[in-house]
């Protein structure tokens, strides 16, 4: 929820004075995204996964403030929104992975759709949020 918050809301409220930074911003998400749904070697304890979860909603919270006040420089925005890019898209694979290591067979589809309507209904509410 807090990516696409970020993604679709809170950047688009950030202006600087020389830069775009919604298309900059909005082509960092996604790069990050790319990197780390495409990193599927790597596996992670899934307490851990919840915790990649809090650390985005904190960053979340940083750009929501940096939204209000302007007080960093566009690089370091810029970053944060790959941060959370990267941090979204491997909880989402870390996820994926883990319901198919943990689920029968013949109930992997009906968790994999259900991931896809949560994706969904995240991007819903943020839509709301932003």
């Amino acid at each position: 929820l807090t990516e696409y918050t970020v993604i679709s809301g809170i950047a688009s409220t950030i202006e600087y004075d020389s830069f775009q930074f919604f298309t900059w911003q909005a082509f960092s998400a996604q790069f990050g995204i790319f990197i780390a749904r495409s990193m599927v070697c790597f596996h992670l304890s899934y307490k851990f996964t919840n915790t990649l979860g809090i650390f985005e909603a904190m960053l979340m919270i940083l750009l929501v403030f940096e939204s209000k006040f302007l007080f960093m420089n566009f690089y370091i925005s810029m970053t944060i929104v790959f941060v959370i890019g990267l941090n979204g898209g491997f909880c989402y694979s870390q996820t994926v992975y883990h319901l198919k290591q943990r689920s029968r067979a013949e109930d992997s589809k009906l968790l994999l759709s259900s991931i896809t309507l949560f994706m969904n209904f995240g991007v819903l509410c943020a839509s709301g949020l932003g």
